[in-house]
């Protein structure tokens, strides 16, 4: 639930698969499979905060919202 809440992108990929698994095909299964190899992926990525340390945020995106 966390990472569907705080990534959109996956959870929009996730409502889809759910949607669609009342006649789930192989095509489904590769999706929900890329899904998990994307997760694995991204693991160790995320956001932390030290209570002392740089006051500098720095922030990259590879959306495109074009």
């Amino acid at each position: 639930m966390y990472l569907t809440a705080t990534k959109p992108n996956l959870m929009y990929v996730v409502c889809l698969i759910n949607r669609l698994m009342t006649n789930p095909t192989e095509l489904h299964l590769q999706a929900a499979k890329r899904v998990l190899r994307y997760l694995k992926c991204i693991v160790d990525l995320g956001v932390l905060y030290q209570k002392k340390g740089n006051e500098e945020l720095m922030a990259y995106t590879n959306n495109d919202y074009a």
